[in-house]
């Protein structure tokens, strides 16, 4: 029974995850969808990217001063172009079980920035 249960748990746990792709995967011009919805605010005012909002890729790049990668995304259908926010964590479950985190804001002109760590380069990422 034990056996079963694992089984269960296991085989739920990366067919979760089996739709998003690794950061290492991502092409810059393609579009992809959030898995997630984000709450990104800035002095009381707020902006929620809903899941499954289409984002562009714009640019992946390397901040070796920081050792981490940036990636940037236009969301599509932004409604409010002038906003930019405070950075948050995005915690991402991987088919281990374990968990990495994504620090997440929004520039003006409805960048979506993603910083993601060199080490956690090969992840499961927050896109489908």
């Amino acid at each position: 029974m034990f056996r079963v249960a694992f089984l269960a748990l296991f085989v739920a746990s990366v067919s979760a995850h089996s739709h998003n792709i690794k950061w290492a995967d991502l092409v810059e011009s393609r579009t992809y969808k959030l898995d997630r919805e984000l709450t990104l605010s800035y002095n009381k005012s707020t902006y929620k990217v809903e899941a499954n909002e289409e984002l562009r890729l714009l640019d992946f790049r390397p901040l070796s001063m920081i050792n981490v990668f940036l990636a940037e995304f236009k969301i599509l259908n932004c409604s409010k172009n002038e906003f930019s926010s405070e950075m948050i964590l995005a915690n991402v479950g991987q088919p281990s079980g374990q968990e990495v985190s994504v620090g997440v804001d929004m520039a003006e002109k409805c960048i979506l920035e993603v910083f993601i760590e060199k080490k956690d380069y090969n992840a499961v990422s927050i896109l489908r």
